[in-house]
């Protein structure tokens, strides 16, 4: 929204672009509908995951810069109260905090 795009157009044309997949789809109709509640997978969950993926990575001396500011803001968003909902919830907090630096 802070961009003047509609965001169902958005979700429209991404699903019928060659990012579409099943879960995009899925995902998509949750985003656009607001609703995070009932989670099928928990925003504190995918926190956890990120965490553990740019550990095995610096294990392996490897730096994954993405990944690790996508972990650092899901960890954010689960601080501000959003880890038991679902993970298209991180959109509601990258909306509360636009232009938030990792």
């Amino acid at each position: 929204a802070a961009t003047g795009l509609d965001r169902q157009q958005v979700l429209s044309t991404i699903a019928v672009s060659g990012f579409a997949s099943p879960v995009m789809a899925f995902k998509s109709k949750r985003l656009a509908a607001g609703r995070f509640d009932k989670p099928d997978f928990r925003l504190c969950l995918m926190a956890k995951d990120l965490i553990l993926a740019t550990e095995q990575a610096a294990a392996a001396g490897l730096r994954l810069p993405l990944t690790t500011a996508a972990a650092e803001t899901h960890v954010r968003a689960t601080e501000q109260g959003l880890g038991d909902e679902d993970c298209v919830a991180i959109a509601q907090a990258l909306t509360r905090n636009p232009g938030t630096s990792t």
